[in-house]
């Protein structure tokens, strides 16, 4: 019978290096010691995490260290620690990814001196800080997916969608895209009356907008063609939530989706895909729970892709929000390791993507959505 294997871990407000490595089947531990100093919001990651390895099978044990000036009480209390487990026969090592200062050195050192294993994670690769069994450094397995990986930042999905773009939708949408500038300014009242009719998907069009063959009228016929809508008079009725939400701008956030799915095969290592994705900030990180919406979410190699859809023009100071708020993000989801694209029907300022560049956030624009296809090759192969 194998002997009980636990990990030790230290809690950190970055738990990218402490989940991964409970997914992997070489690393996934029986118990894990949850190892937490002191700090504002250190035990909500410590909660988190729980709740993340509990499916998994994985027990939790939590110890709550002292301050990481009071050297001599931490040793003690991971001295102790290791020695009562080792007297019971059990498997120990260290992910010290959690933190370079006193606390990780001291750990380090325990586990050192007694020829245990220890390692650290960096870019989804483990190396060996104490390799008693010589083991080669490795890449992680890529068996996280998004509502575990967001659950462990604080985040709780509280809807998503995994269907692709159907082939009749692809067809609209891949010719919208392709002709975004004739589209331009019809896109935006397609917007406009596809958002009035929310509550019971009818609204009255301006007579003014049906008047010849106009762009406008050129997208209506597109989505009566394959009855998603249906126009009597100026009334404008869609044929289910789905359809309007399609004319909405739903269908470029679809089509990005349906690209990424078709490169599933080209890159094995994009694990996981959503879309429409809606997230609630759990109530012990914020006073109480707050709605973010984001439109399409991957992982790769275990490292976050956000990407951001819009087919409403930039405003005056909204691409800065645009690019702050998917900025925000990205550094609370995984920091450097992760990575951002905002993919426009409209042109967007340089300033705005100057701005997005500080933030890992890729851009791609009316000039470039003929080769989207291309961008987002080149994202997935930056995370390889």
């Amino acid at each position: 019978m194998d002997s009980h294997s636990t990990q030790f871990l230290i809690i950190s407000d970055h738990p990218n290096g402490n989940l991964m490595p409970l997914t992997d089947s070489r690393l996934k531990p029986d118990e894990v010691v949850l190892l937490t100093p002191p700090g504002e919001h250190l035990a909500d990651y410590q909660h988190w995490l729980i709740q993340v390895c509990q499916p998994m099978g994985i027990r939790c044990t939590t110890i709550e260290l002292a301050q990481p000036w009071d050297i001599e009480q931490l040793r003690q209390t991971l001295e102790e620690l290791v020695v009562a487990r080792l007297a019971q026969g059990e498997n120990l090592i260290l992910n010290n990814s959690g933190t370079k200062g006193p606390i990780g050195i001291i750990a380090h050192e325990v586990f050192f001196y007694r020829n245990l294993p220890a390692f650290y994670v960096r870019n989804d690769q483990v190396y060996w800080l104490c390799n008693p069994d010589n083991r080669s450094s490795f890449n992680l397995e890529d068996k996280i997916k998004l509502p575990a990986f967001l659950q462990s930042h604080g985040l709780k999905v509280t809807h998503y969608s995994r269907e692709g773009i159907a082939r009749a939708q692809r067809d609209i949408a891949e010719r919208w895209l392709l002709g975004a500038t004739s589209y331009s300014k019809a896109m935006g009242i397609l917007n406009y009356y596809a958002s009035r009719a929310e509550s019971g998907l009818s609204t009255r069009v301006d007579h003014n907008h049906l008047r010849g063959n106009t762009p406008f009228n050129q997208l209506l016929d597109d989505l009566a063609q394959h009855q998603l809508v249906q126009l009597k008079g100026n009334e404008l009725s869609f044929s289910s939530e789905e359809a309007r939400f399609f004319a909405n701008g739903g269908w470029m956030e679809e089509l990005v989706f349906s690209e990424l799915l078709k490169l599933r095969g080209e890159f094995p290592q994009l694990q996981d895909l959503a879309r429409s994705v809606q997230l609630n900030w759990l109530e012990s990180r914020r006073q109480r729970p707050v709605r973010n919406e984001l439109d399409v979410l991957a992982l790769y190699n275990n490292r976050l892709i956000a990407i951001e859809c819009k087919t409403s023009r930039f405003e005056q100071g909204n691409g800065k929000k645009v690019v702050y708020k998917l900025g925000a993000m990205l550094k609370h989801l995984g920091g450097p390791s992760a990575r951002g694209l905002i993919v426009s029907f409209h042109p967007i300022k340089q300033i705005h993507c100057e701005r997005a560049e500080l933030f890992d956030v890729h851009v791609c624009e009316r000039s470039q959505l003929g080769n989207l296809t291309h961008l987002l090759r080149t994202l997935l192969k930056e995370l390889q």
